[in-house]
């Protein structure tokens, strides 16, 4: 048998003998809430004789699927962020995001390969933090840790979230410098998909170090075509070479950053707009959530424009406008400005660009 046989949940410990009574109390228990029931779904898919799990990608790019992962491989991932962090066993590994995302199912992983005690509540913003033995790791999404910063309860939630994982897209530098300000939050942010079973590299919020880059993990191999796409190599998680659509600078010590994703190349007037290079020159300007995206045009093929989470007022606009014309090529310069009250987002915190980009232009 490859895989650990027990997992501790909330303290209690669960073999494979009581796995059918498990079962029962799942499928009986009407008190109990529909997303704790999914929680033992998963955990009762893992200890089947089934070798693989069918994950669900986030669908930040695109549709979601549906992918097939192997249970040894995703042991592997585990493995891998245990002996990073230096994880132990009986420590408390805290859940709150959706079971259904990998990010999630591998923190129940970690749990039965780690021997440790699996903790959960409600995934969403306003979490509540289990009442436990003091916890090791908590992985979250960037708009819980956002929720969170605001409270002074909150802040205190994160301090006592052990190593505290953030994953699910691009961390702001507002973000960033907010955690940074605050002592006691041992934030790293994570590098990964759902095909390579979650996290391949890592960057230290707050490292003084080349900040901003992301460091491989053991036993992980990267590089780059002629087109800067990052390349991804991990043997032991059953990836031979996975060719991204993020754009990356690699460094002689292996090291990465992300300057954009070829997905979301602005080619106008002939020329290519990297837009998240835009968004790192501009990140100062704008206090709410915005991003910069190519629209449709007749003449420039496409235009670079400005999409913003608040309706601020047109004297806004107007000084926001103003001031990135002294920063930014004529290229890089937006054309419009768009102000969106609600973007839309997946489950895992991302910004669907598309869905949100059409909205915005529809109550232009």
């Amino acid at each position: 048998m490859i895989y650990p046989e027990t997992i501790k949940v909330n303290g209690s410990v669960f073999d494979r003998k009581l796995l059918s009574h498990l079962k029962n109390v799942v499928d009986e228990d009407n008190s109990m809430n529909l997303w704790e029931k999914e929680i033992y779904d998963f955990i009762l898919e893992w200890f089947s004789p089934n070798e693989s799990v069918l994950v669900q990608t986030s669908g930040s790019t695109g549709d979601p699927k549906i992918i097939e992962l192997k249970k040894v491989h995703m042991i592997e991932s585990a493995k891998a962020t245990i002996d990073f962090f230096g994880l132990e066993p009986d420590s408390s590994i805290w859940l709150c995001l959706p079971i259904k995302y990998i990010a999630a199912k591998m923190v129940v992983v970690r749990a039965i390969v780690g021997k440790m005690n699996l903790v959960y509540s409600k995934p969403s913003e306003d979490l509540i933090q289990p009442k436990s033995s003091p916890i090791s790791i908590t992985a979250m999404v960037q708009n819980q840790v956002n929720r969170l910063l605001n409270s002074e309860q909150g802040i205190d939630k994160l301090k006592n979230a052990g190593v505290l994982l953030i994953g699910g897209s691009s961390i702001s530098k507002s973000l960033e410098d907010r955690i940074n300000s605050i002592e006691g939050i041992n934030a790293w942010h994570s590098y990964g998909m759902t095909e390579t079973i979650t996290h391949i590299a890592l960057h230290r919020i707050g490292s003084n170090d080349k900040q901003g880059r992301f460091y491989p993990m053991a036993g992980i191999v990267i590089k780059s075509n002629n087109d800067n796409q990052l390349i991804i190599g991990a043997p032991s998680r059953g990836v031979e070479m996975l060719i991204t659509n993020d754009l990356v600078n690699i460094f002689n010590d292996s090291s990465f950053d992300i300057i954009g994703r070829k997905d979301n190349i602005i080619i106008t007037g002939g020329i290519k707009v990297i837009p998240e290079k835009v968004e790192g020159l501009i990140s100062d300007l704008i206090t709410s959530d915005y991003f910069i995206a190519g629209v449709e045009d007749d003449i420039l093929g496409k235009k670079v424009s400005l999409f913003i989470e608040d309706d601020i007022s047109d004297d806004l606009v107007s000084l926001i406008t103003n001031k990135l014309k002294n920063r930014l090529s004529k290229y890089e310069l937006p054309k419009n400005i768009y102000k969106g009250n609600n973007f839309v987002r997946t489950k895992t915190g991302k910004v669907n660009r598309s869905k949100t980009i059409e909205i915005c232009l529809k109550s232009s």
